[in-house]
Parts: structure tokens; C-alpha cells; sequence
């Protein structure tokens, strides 16, 4: 109605080519050109070569599984210690399957020094046994 009495509007109808940063005439400030390389030819296109990111990938190998070691160590030497042995390897082992490296890692250090002492523990009482046992039955 307004245009119609010879008022102009109290606003004006732009295209949006025309305003600046729309439309496909885009020229870029030098101050904010964009990221990457921007590789320019003759063509109309345009082509923009985006950074990569680079991933790094740290692989963590599987600690030592030695519940074998500690049912032999629970078997064949000092029993008690092998069987706290086969408990912390069968605990170990869960934590490397579920991704815990680390910790599955001080486990098995720690089911290693059980078995070594259980198998250190299991060969001294087989001496002692063997020497009280040659000892008593010895002829004089």
C-alpha cells in the first residue's frame, strides 16, 4: 500500500547474490584465505585441498599369560602360592582381553614372583625332605 501512495518502503528487497559472501563470486581476503592449498586454473572450478589430520595408532602388546606356569607352580611345587598364582593370571588375563594393558601388565609381573616363589619354596622342601629322609635311614 505504501508503494502505491509513492512512499518508498521502509526497507529494501536485495538479492542475495548480490550482498557480499553470497552467490558463486566469492573472492577470498587475503588475511582470511581458506585452510589448505587452493589450486586455481582456468576452469571454473575450483578445488580446495583440505588438511588431514594424521592418526596415530599405539599398539600395546598383550602382557605374558602364565596360567600354565602357575598350575604347574600349584601342582608340582608349594601349592598355596600356586594357587594365589592361577588366581592372579586367570585376573590377568580378564584385564587384557577387556583393554587394560597396564594393569594386566603389573598382575602377570606379580603372578611371575608368585610362581618363582612357589617353585623356589616347592625345590627347597624336596631337599630338606630328601635330606631328612637319607639322614634317617642311614646305617652306622
Amino acid at each position: 500500500m505504501a508503494e502505491a501512495k509513492g512512499v518508498s518502503p521502509a526497507y529494501e528487497t536485495v538479492p542475495p547474490q548480490s550482498l557480499e559472501g553470497y552467490g558463486y563470486d566469492q573472492g577470498y581476503n587475503p588475511n582470511c584465505a581458506p585452510a589448505g592449498r587452493v589450486n586455481q586454473s582456468s576452469s571454473p572450478v575450483l578445488v580446495i585441498n583440505q588438511p588431514t589430520q594424521n592418526m596415530v595408532c599405539v599398539v600395546q602388546e598383550r602382557p605374558p599369560d602364565y596360567t600354565c606356569l602357575a598350575i604347574f607352580s600349584c601342582l608340582c611345587c608349594f601349592w598355596p602360592l600356586g594357587l594365589v598364582a592361577i588366581i592372579l593370571a586367570i585376573q590377568a588375563t580378564s584385564l587384557s582381553d577387556t583393554g587394560h594393558y597396564d594393569a594386566a601388565k603389573r598382575l602377570s609381573n606379580t603372578t611371575l614372583g608368585f610362581i618363582i616363589t612357589s617353585i623356589i619354596i616347592g625345590i627347597a622342601c624336596i631337599v630338606v625332605f630328601a635330606v631328612i629322609y637319607t639322614g634317617a635311614h642311614r646305617s652306622y
